[in-house]
């Protein structure tokens, strides 16, 4: 998981003045426009990156962090909005389809937002692709839990990252400046770095 620095999304704002009578973000299935200038604003802030795996977003969805059905008031908020990569839905493998409808604020299994300013400085990875809190921090051990973060398909896609990293660094501590992104970013800055 990296930072996303939100910004705003002007023209979104406007449609939104505009368009007072739309109240929830299933409504916006008659606006398919807006929901498509919707996702291309977020995956550009996102730099072409999962909100929280940091794979190349390929098939996705919008997320919302605090979700719709527990959350229905912010369904139209954009700070509330990301662009989450879409795991097999039916398996609910990864990310925000393993999420679905959790609420990121239980007290039992909160989980981190991307939108923390240090939420990258809260995990680690080994070598094979494993993701793991640092300093056992519970709220990271939760946030990998919660959204998957150890599948084997995730981790197996770190490890080629990581093996394709250690042949030739230079060549990827460039690509980090790139934009977009290259997939699982946040894992070659995290060896970059240590």
């Amino acid at each position: 998981m990296r930072t996303i620095n939100k910004k705003d999304c002007n023209n979104y704002d406007v449609w939104k003045v505009k368009n007072k009578k739309v109240k929830t973000y299933h409504a916006l299935i008659e606006h398919p426009e807006i929901k498509a200038m919707l996702k291309n604003a977020l995956t550009e802030e996102q730099l072409g990156l999962c909100c929280y795996c940091c794979d190349v977003l390929r098939t996705s969805h919008i997320e919302h962090f605090k979700p719709q059905t527990l959350y229905p008031k912010l369904s139209l908020d954009y700070q509330n909005m990301h662009v989450s990569c879409s795991s097999d839905k039916l398996k609910k493998r990864h990310c925000g389809a393993k999420k679905d409808n959790h609420d990121p604020c239980d007290a039992e299994r909160a989980i981190i937002c991307p939108l923390n300013p240090n939420c990258s400085e809260l995990f680690e990875y080994d070598q094979l692709g494993y993701i793991s809190p640092a300093n056992d921090n519970k709220l990271a051990k939760d946030t990998i839990d919660v959204l998957g973060l150890n599948d084997p398909s995730l981790r197996s896609s770190r490890r080629a990252v990581i093996e394709a990293y250690y042949s030739c660094p230079e060549y990827w501590k460039e690509k980090i400046s790139d934009n977009p992104l290259p997939s699982f970013y946040n894992v070659i800055e995290y060896f970059a770095k240590n």
